[in-house]
């Protein structure tokens, strides 16, 4: 190659001559001057121009433009390009090579050091005058000179007919140079280049460079598929990916957010491990079910899934056949899975789902859910808190108000996903999953019909079945309920057949020589289990049983020679001791990590340097089988290999193992929620348990954020029973406090639960612990507790005693509060005095000490609790009926409120201010201050606020003679109280409609509310005013029908709730 210049145009050229020994030749002489005359065709700003094909002498030449500038091999000399960088160069790449493409133009050396990037900015592809003419012959007998190994193709490797797809695989190649400053394929020797692009897989991009988006990672992979038909059909189709990639980057960074629909996909990573799968035989009657479920799905008719199986049945097989079908068919397939050995936070394979989608919309933060949501689907905008906090974008304080909130609302989220086009949810081992994840599957099932939308789930009978004595595994209950359900189905998956493990095997090694009798034999040791199969034939493969001689298979032994162990423990585990002392270190570390592991923990644990550690488990993937990368981190290639791996590891290197990988990740994730349960677990396993109990409580947190509250419990009593193990005989007083603190919070938890008489015990034992670690506040506050268990059990007369322990309680922390100049805790003290006597009834007592708390709080300044304390005094007002005097004080806290900014606040003054007006006969104010409170409650997602400003609106509709409109207002309030538990307004609403019902003759209606309401109270062992009312109610019905027995009878008992309720009707009331 030389630089010359044109005298007659004055401009620089290139010259590449024929060398002389071709020159002679005839034919080569022809061909070049052939390919020359038809590179020169090719006019195009992103490719150097032919000028010029010709001869002088014997010499023949090309004359072609001279692009000044830097190759891309010399740009990443320094380290590899930003993303950013890389996307706008290789589009100008494919502008060329589409145009040239279009002429029947392939370059065939698509590499770095043959792309320059101009002093201008602009990228130049250079030599497509060596190109092939697609149809002609090739320039020389071997492809290897016209290619640095390194970027070539399969095809051109095996010296098949290539197009313009090889181009494409050498700009993958230049791609993933651009991106991490290496080469994908490399070895000693251009054969052992060429065998690693033949048989291996490059490293993953985001291992490397953990920066490069996942879908830019996909473009480039999905460009290096070895299966010519897998890559992408053109340049123009590559182009377009990135195209739309850039595009929904830089609509990301404006904060809109569209779907990012690719042709490269996840499957990129699927592709490359199916090369290491058997043929999935034998499942033809399932696949065809669950197809034609999908088909009723696409029509909307929702369906739910349960797919049964022992392990390595082939659930996960299965599931991954099905789900690229959906795919394929335009559906969206969302998959999760469960982690082994618990530590998982709660309803993690649900939040993993929807992160998925919100991922693929470019969010990734409440901000970016906020302006997704307002600008997609306004009617979610009031779950913002919700999901933000679900999916742990922020924890709003204005998260949801229970369970049955946040399943609502995520109901309604993944009914919004399957409205844009019909979705298959995945959730795998189910077995695995935590009771909130069990329980939340059953409610989603309940609501398919008429949805887009397909929910599916794998599991292991055999490990959901409870030990004699201990508790039951949530999934038993939840699977009888699932059965009664007219959308689900559960498919049950067999053992293999005699005549599919021999399909397997004719799938597998073609030609092969062996006749029945190695089928029979593999049948008969695998029992017909896939996995097992598979494992027997990897090891027979590893120890040369199995071989290939040309283009068949044959055994290097007699059938009746080959040893093969008894249990797959065994298969698998022999296959493990062929691994070098290294590789098996690399492995057992990862699966104490889990079923997915990152390389960052092997890095710590074994201190090994980066690259020969991707180069391992890179051979540990390809050459063993055992494991598969997808992005940055390794999967094991069944979750089987790793219990069986974990199981093999001797018990003091398992702890050091666990000691690695909780502190790694401690240090790693600090006080995140999300990961608390796995580090507190590793910690656990590594019997560091002073280290783990924090994580344990963080945990019980995060649980109890998203009401998960049987989690909490868990994670509150093992917390409670290693402070136990730590200080057996006289823990220390700050132990204690620990104790009595997670004590409390677990009571705290199984109250929430309904789980009353256990709260009950938690708290009573919280209050013991005290003695050994006197706190006077915590001490009164438990006190009033154990009050509030007392009178939602029907224990009135112990309700009442602890309420008066309580106030004695409180009354003696003012006094010290007093005397040590506590104000603060002296104010709030004062408070919960008034709030106490105003429960006993004792309305005095109740305002002289609120009245103290109000002027007190005014003094210092605190006007939050000012605030408060006058809502409370306003109470006291309403109850003796002084409604005037009540008004004043809402007003006054309203302003105060105002001031403060206080919405939630105020949403409840309004609310209260509109109660009162409604009492005083001013239906429009009230009116107006209740829907100024409805709108605030809904403004800050308070569901249960709503509830109860909805049925007040009622109760104003109905005294104003609009039994329409109150009507309209009690089923919207009813429809939230179902929603949020709200037992107490869920029975007046009941009752208020039961109401409208029998004033309009619907009997049969009023009697099934009164019922419902009836149950609820039994349910909740509640013996009040409102049940003896609801009584009355009853008998007044029966009445009407001339039922006099039943009336009678319903009388009876209206009167005797009554009577016993008489020694403290305003505690009852109350």
């Amino acid at each position: 190659m030389y630089l010359a210049t044109d005298d007659l145009l004055h401009r620089r050229a290139a010259l590449k001559f024929l060398p002389p020994d071709l020159s002679r030749d005839i034919e080569a002489r022809r061909r070049f001057l052939n390919e020359g005359r038809a590179a020169a065709t090719l006019n195009h700003p992103n490719a150097a121009v032919i000028y010029e094909v010709g001869t002088d002498g014997e010499d023949i030449f090309l004359a072609m433009e001279y692009v000044p500038g830097v190759t891309l091999r010399e740009l990443i000399a320094a380290g590899p390009l930003s993303w950013s960088e890389v996307v706008p160069m290789i589009l100008e790449i494919l502008d060329a090579l589409r145009e040239a493409h279009s002429h029947g133009i392939i370059h065939r050396d698509i590499k770095g050091a043959n792309i320059k990037r101009t002093p201008e900015g602009r990228v130049k592809v250079m030599d497509f005058g060596l190109a092939k003419i697609a149809g002609g012959s090739t320039l020389t007998q071997s492809d290897a000179i016209l290619g640095t190994a390194a970027y070539m193709s399969p095809q051109q490797i095996t010296g098949q007919e290539v197009d313009g797809r090889t181009d494409l695989f050498s700009l993958g190649v230049v791609m993933y140079e651009l991106l991490t400053g290496r080469l994908p394929f490399v070895g000693d020797q251009a054969v052992a280049v060429a065998h690693a692009i033949l048989h291996e897989d490059p490293i993953t991009i985001r291992e490397l460079i953990p920066e490069v988006p996942a879908d830019l990672e996909h473009i480039v992979m999905k460009a290096m598929m070895k299966n010519v038909q897998e890559r992408y059909q053109s340049a123009a189709e590559m182009a377009e990916d990135l195209t739309r990639f850039r595009e929904h980057d830089r609509l990301r960074r404006a904060g809109i957010h569209e779907e990012l629909d690719l042709v490269a996909t996840r499957e990129v990573f699927t592709a490359r491990r199916e090369r290491f799968l058997a043929p999935m035989v034998g499942r033809e009657k399932p696949m065809e079910r669950l197809a034609a479920l999908h088909r009723e799905v696409r029509l909307g008719e929702g369906a739910a899934a349960c797919i049964a199986g022992e392990a390595g049945i082939g659930k996960s097989r299965l599931v991954e056949e099905f789900f690229k079908s959906c795919r394929r068919e335009g559906s969206r397939v969302l998959v999760a899975s469960c982690l082994f050995g618990g530590g998982g936070s709660s309803y993690l394979p649900i939040a993993d789902a929807l992160r998925q989608y919100f991922a693929l919309r470019g969010v990734d933060s409440a901000p970016a859910l906020q302006r997704f949501l307002f600008d997609r689907s306004p009617r979610l905008a009031g779950s913002i808190p919700v999901l933000s906090r679900f999916l742990r974008f922020a924890f709003a304080s204005n998260g949801p108000t229970s369970e049955e909130e946040l399943w609502e609302v995520l109901d309604q989220v993944i009914a919004f996903i399957a409205e844009e086009r019909p979705l298959v949810l995945v959730v795998e081992d189910l077995q695995w999953a935590d009771e909130g994840t069990v329980r939340l599957f059953h409610f989603l099932t309940r609501r398919v019909a008429g949805r887009r939308m397909f929910l599916l789930v794998t599991y292991r009978p055999e490990e959901s079945i409870s030990e004699p004595g201990s508790r039951p595994h949530p999934l038993q209950g939840v699977l009888q309920l699932l059965g009664r359900e007219d959308r689900f189905e559960r498919i049950d998956l067999a053992r293999l057949g005699r005549a599919d493990v021999a399909e397997v095997l004719e799938r597998l090694y073609p030609g092969h020589d062996w006749g029945e009798e190695f089928g029979n034999l593999l049948f008969r040791e695998a029992e017909g289990n896939p996995f097992f199969m598979v494992e027997i034939l990897k090891l027979l493969s590893a120890e040369k049983v199995l071989a290939k001689k040309g283009e068949a298979w044959t055994l290097a032994t007699a059938v009746d020679k080959i040893s093969i162990p008894d249990k797959v423990y065994d298969v698998v585990m022999r296959r493990l001791s062929r691994l070098a002392e290294r590789e098996r270190e690399i492995l057992e570390l990862g699966a104490v990590e889990g079923d997915v592991f990152h390389s960052g923990t092997i890095l710590r644990g074994l201190k090994l340097e980066r690259m020969p550690l991707l180069k391992t488990l890179q051979f540990l993937e390809q050459i063993h089988h055992l494991i598969h990368a997808a992005g940055p981190q390794y999967h094991f290639d069944h979750s089987k290999i790793r219990e069986i791996l974990y199981a093999s590891i001797p018990p003091e290197l398992r702890i050091e193992y666990h000691t690695v990988v909780g502190q790694f990740l401690a240090e790693s994730f600090g006080e995140s929620e999300e990961h608390a349960g796995v580090i507190a677990h590793n910690l656990l396993a590594a019997g560091l348990k002073s280290e783990a109990l924090p994580f344990l409580v963080l945990s019980a947190n995060a649980a109890a954020r998203l009401f998960a509250h049987a989690d909490a419990i868990r994670y509150l009593e093992r917390a409670e029973s290693l402070l136990h193990d730590l200080h057996p005989n006289q823990p220390p007083v700050e132990s204690v406090r620990q104790l009595v603190d997670i004590r409390e919070r677990r009571g705290d938890q199984e109250y929430a639960a309904g789980r009353y008489r256990a709260a009950l015990v938690s708290y009573e034992t919280a209050l013991t612990l005290t003695r050994a670690a006197p706190d006077a506040r915590r001490e009164a506050d438990i006190v009033r507790a154990i009050g509030r268990m007392h009178y939602l059990l029907g224990h009135p007369a112990e309700a009442l005693k602890s309420y008066d322990e309580a106030i004695a309680r409180y009354a003696t922390l003012v006094d010290k509060s007093r005397a040590s100049g506590d104000d603060s805790r002296l104010n709030t003290a004062l408070r919960e005095l008034g709030k106490l006597h105003f429960f006993k009834g004792d309305l005095e007592t109740a305002e002289r000490f609120m009245r103290e708390a109000i002027a007190m709080a005014e003094s210092r300044g605190d006007e939050r609790l000012r605030a408060a304390a006058l809502n409370n005094l306003s109470g006291i007002h309403y109850v003796r009926g002084d409604l005037e005097e009540a008004l004043a004080c809402h007003r006054v806290s309203f302003a105060l409120r105002e001031r403060l900014g206080d919405e939630s606040g105020l949403a409840q003054s309004h609310k209260n201010i509109g109660i009162l007006h409604y009492r005083l006969g001013e239906p429009q104010e009230a009116e107006g201050h209740l829907n100024e409170a409805l709108a605030l409650y809904r403004k800050a997602v308070d569901r249960r606020g709503e509830a109860v400003t909805l049925r007040h609106l009622g109760n104003l509709h109905y005294q104003e003679g609009d039994h329409a409109g109150a009507q309209r207002h009690w089923e919207a309030s009813l429809s939230l109280c179902r929603e949020l538990g709200n037992t107490e307004d869920l029975c007046s609403c009941l009752v208020n409609l039961g109401l409208v019902r029998f004033e309009q003759g619907h009997y049969a209606s009023a009697e099934r509310l009164y019922r419902e309401s009836l149950e609820i109270h039994t349910s909740q062992a509640l013996r009040n005013q409102s049940l003896a009312s609801l009584h009355d109610n009853l008998a007044e019905l029966y009445l009407d029908l001339h039922q006099l027995d039943r009336a009678e009878e319903e009388v009876r008992l209206a009167e005797q709730i009554a009577a016993d309720l008489e020694a403290a009707p305003l505690l009852a009331e109350v």
